[in-house]
Formats: structure tokens, sequence, C-alpha cells
């Protein structure tokens, strides 16, 4: 039997939100094109409570729309999901890239975007996640390694949480490198991530060199 590629054997949903009709037929056309079952709504607020009811494997929102906007949007789902989450935007400004990176945003377009350009950044994104789920929660472990189903838990979360520091710093270069951030005001946000990771990684080494002791 062939090897398919494990994110899409199980059908991923998408959240779309955009109070442009065409844009979301468009993209949802695309994913579900691609092999993904797609929800679209007018507004983010619609989107946060279907979202609150039935989580998504991932979020695509505009940010300005009536209601609350899509950074609003990104902060709530912050407060209780890792799921990854897509901003788009018709405004070109640094501003808005750096508010959606710091929001824990994974990803940000400036419209118009090819709707092909985002599903192929959604693959990628479900490809790291497996990957990550593949490393963390695999049952087979090492010659010698006792890994307790909690211990694959834990892995598995710290995981997700590595993303959005990791994320942060790289948009950030990638903004610098472009020329479309300076330097200077990305600084203290690099720094923050890079503590974060930090804090992440001490936690790892913590439980694991407790257990090793005990």
């Amino acid at each position: 039997m062939k090897k398919r590629d494990v994110y899409m054997e199980n059908k991923k949903l998408i959240y779309i939100a955009d109070d442009d009709f065409s844009i979301r037929e468009a993209l949802k056309a695309f994913l579900e094109s691609a092999g993904y079952e797609v929800e679209d709504f007018e507004t983010g607020d619609s989107l946060l409570k279907a979202f609150e009811q039935k989580h998504a494997d991932l979020v695509i929102s505009d940010v300005m729309m009536p209601g609350s906007s899509g950074f609003m949007i990104c902060r709530d789902i912050r407060g209780f999901s890792n799921v990854p989450i897509i901003m788009l935007t018709s405004r070109d400004s640094e501003l808005d890239y750096q508010i959606a990176m710091e929001l824990g945003s994974d990803d940000f377009f400036t419209k118009p975007a090819s709707p092909m350009n985002i599903v192929s950044r959604v693959k990628a994104i479900f490809r790291r996640m497996e990957y990550e789920r593949e490393r963390y929660v695999s049952k087979e472990e090492p010659d010698g390694v006792v890994c307790t189903e909690e211990d694959k838990i834990f892995l598995s979360e710290m995981s997700h949480e590595l993303r959005t520091p990791l994320m942060s710093i790289k948009s950030y270069a990638e903004g610098i490198k472009q020329g479309i951030m300076e330097a200077e005001g990305a600084s203290d946000t690099i720094l923050e991530a890079t503590d974060r990771l930090t804090e992440i990684v001490d936690d790892i080494f913590n439980r694991f060199s407790t257990q090793k002791g005990e």
C-alpha cells in the first residue's frame, strides 16, 4: 500500500472568517479541492462562537471585519487554544504584521493573497504538526527510554507551545530581511520570544531531570 501523508488521513476542519463573500468562497473552493472540510463566517464573532462549540484544526481570519477585529479573535482563541491561525489584511501595514505576530498568529498574508499560496501554507502547517505528533507521541521509544503516556501528552503540548515564539522570531527575522521592519523595533519582541523559549526548555529539562533522579 502506497504511503499517504498522515495529516490528510483524517479530514481537517478549517474555519474562515472574512466579511468579503468572494474571498471566503474562493478560499473555501481551493481548500475543499485540497481535501479539507471548510466552514466560513461573515464575522469573527460568529467564528469564535462556532470554535467554542467545536474546535477547528486551523483558523483563517481577516483583520478588519464588523464586530470584533481579527486581532481580537486571535487573542481570544489564544487564551484557550494553540490552533494554527493565519491572518489576512487589506492593509500593507508593518503595525498589523507586528500585532498579528505578537498575538500568536502563525502566518500573515496581505490581500490580494493567492488562494494557492494560502493552501500551500496550510499544508505546510499540518505537515509540521504531524511531524511533531509523530516525534513526541509515538508509541515506539528507543531502547532504554521509558516514556509514559503522561510524558507523551506533556511533550506534545510543549511542542505546540514552542511554535508561537519560534514563529514570532522567524516572522520578525523575515520582516527585517525584506525591509518591512526596523531591526531596532523588533528586538524587544525577539528577546521576549527568546525568553519564552528558554522557559519552555527549562520546563522540559526540569520535568525529565527530576524523573531521572527519582
